[in-house]
């Protein structure tokens, strides 16, 4: 409300609009107008203009006709602007099963691969998952990190998903632990993210081989996720005997029973509240960042490593973070990177820790010299390197992931004092007043605490009738209705009839007269209510006289 006074205020203060340019707009603007509704002026207009071409695959949208002369305008366009399947349904359900070990030890993925809304492939893994990648997963022996195997989704000829191993972790991306050994918790307290990652795998396994299957809804549950769909190429096909809304159920009307339907708002809300990507958060946040201004501070932490001498490496480090003054400051985001700073992953998003415990392959590093390799690792909290199989402790210590990117949100000590900008404009509203074209209103100096009576002039603006001036007709007819026994000459002694129409007399105020009507009442602004009460009477009176017979 206090922008729209603000703003209010500048046109109040700014320079008059002349007349002419009044007049000249307000007549471009009513021919406008009258142009789009006779293209858009009724139900089936409407219909078939806009809704129908963007709701199915029958017609095209055009631009409107032009209401000023233009050498250049090449006259209304046609164009497709379809935006939505005609179906939507189950393509894709991933169900998982946890062990004692935290490793996912039941993997099975469920898939309709031809789109009839049948979910016709079933694959479980033949492995469990220890770790989940952007592409894959990666199983050990349950609860370690010892004999581990790599593998990655991948589509078959019958477009079913399966997973192929491949030799390294190199051959994956963005993996990380699940299991006890990684002192991890997200199988109890993350499973909506390992479903979520699990599922991103399987569908861009999927889409790198189909490009054109679009996913319109994602359903996640206790132990399995859903994900609804259809190919592209099939717009405007109705699949199956029966349509999957994009609320995701087939029955949405429930929501709207009288006795019974309730929105699922709660349910909702208490989803986004555990998922920091959600409307529900970014709200949340923008709202904090309103009352609380603060600025934003980066800063990366990076380590790379050198042959010192044959058999020694040694680790450098290059630190943006240390010489930063953050007090008052709140690490809002840190991702965790490889050695090529790449496959990264957030550890910390909006201020809270995800949970996520990164995994990268080792660094291969070749001292051409003395003919020697060295295969580097790091757990974040110490570097070591093995030569011929040996291993060689290198630092500890914390943050020795290979990069870290971390960014801070930290306090302005600025204040927004809204109190005087909501006394302004109260001082506005409550004394406006407008007579004829002149507007009259109170200004208020919050420095010195006078208010001053103010005006400005306003366009003259039409006024309008309170109603919209209708005439009445009549047109002689002829009823021949047939019920399931008779019709209407079995009932009555002639089929003549009289029907009686109102329509509306438009910016013209003439009566559309068509073709074998009269005219009964011309225009005017028509007050029928009391014959339309009085037709109503008749009705019920004549059906308290009514006799059914068998």
């Amino acid at each position: 409300m206090l922008i729209i006074y603000l703003v209010i205020l500048v046109l109040l203060t700014g320079s008059p609009i002349r007349a002419t340019e009044y007049d000249d707009g307000y007549s471009a603007g009513t021919s406008s107008a009258q142009s789009i509704l006779s293209e858009i002026g009724d139900r089936e207009k409407l219909n078939n203009r806009l809704q129908a071409p963007m709701t199915s695959d029958i017609g095209s949208m055009s631009t409107f006709q032009s209401t000023y002369i233009d050498p250049n305008d090449p006259g209304p366009q046609s164009f497709k602007v379809q935006l939505t399947p005609a179906s939507s349904g189950l393509f894709l359900e991933i169900h998982v099963q946890p062990g004692p070990t935290g490793d996912i030890t039941i993997l099975t993925v469920r898939q309709d691969t031809n789109f009839d809304n049948t979910l016709d492939s079933a694959y479980t893994a033949p492995v469990i998952a220890s770790g989940i990648c952007a592409d894959g997963i990666i199983s050990c022996n349950a609860g370690s990190w010892s004999n581990c195997r790599f593998y990655r989704w991948q589509v078959n000829s019958n477009t079913s998903v399966y997973l192929a191993e491949v030799p390294d972790i190199t051959h994956l991306a963005g993996c990380f632990c699940v299991n006890t050994h990684c002192k991890s918790s997200l199988v109890s307290d993350g499973m909506g993210f390992i479903l979520k990652n699990l599922g991103d795998g399987v569908v861009g396994a999927i889409q790198k081989n189909s490009s054109n299957v679009l996913v319109t809804r994602v359903a996640t549950h206790a132990d399995s996720i859903q994900y609804y769909g259809q190919r592209s190429s099939d717009l405007g096909i109705n699949q199956g005997n029966s349509q999957l809304y994009f609320s995701g159920s087939a029955t949405p009307q429930q929501y709207y029973d009288p006795e019974s339907g309730i929105l699922p708002v709660t349910q909702e809300v208490q989803a986004q509240q555990a998922d920091l990507a959600s409307p529900y958060h970014q709200i949340h946040k923008a709202y904090n960042a309103r009352l609380h201004p603060r600025e934003s501070r980066s800063c990366n932490i990076s380590h790379a490593l050198s042959i010192v001498s044959a058999g020694t490496l040694s680790l450098s480090t290059q630190d943006t973070c240390s010489p930063l003054n953050l007090s008052g400051c709140v690490l809002d985001k840190e991702e965790i990177c490889d050695y090529d700073n790449k496959n990264c992953l957030v550890t910390i998003s909006d201020g809270t820790p995800t949970g996520l415990s990164p995994v990268f392959a080792p660094v291969s590093i070749t001292d051409q010299d003395a003919g020697l390799s060295y295969l580097a690792t790091t757990t974040g909290t110490s570097v070591s390197y093995q030569i011929n199989g040996t291993t060689y402790p290198l630092a500890s210590g914390s943050d020795l992931w290979w990069n870290i990117r971390r960014n801070y949100l930290c306090d302005t000590g600025v204040t927004f004092n809204t109190a005087e900008g909501l006394t302004i404009a109260g001082a506005v509203s409550g004394s406006t007043q407008k007579t004829d074209n002149l507007m009259s209103y109170n200004e208020f100096d919050p420095e010195t605490g006078t208010t001053t009576s103010k005006s400005a002039e306003l366009p003259y603006i039409p006024t309008y009738s309170s109603c919209e001036t209708a005439c009445k007709v009549r047109l002689n007819s002829t009823n021949t209705q047939a019920g399931a026994k008779a019709n209407t000459w079995d009932y009555h002694n002639s089929v003549a009839g009289i029907q009686v129409m109102y329509k509306s007399c438009g910016a013209d105020q003439v009566c559309p007269l068509g073709p074998g009507e009269t005219i009964i009442q011309n225009c005017t602004c028509l007050n029928e209510f009391a014959n339309a009460a009085s037709h109503m009477q008749v009705l019920d009176n004549a059906s308290h006289d009514m006799i059914c017979a068998p």
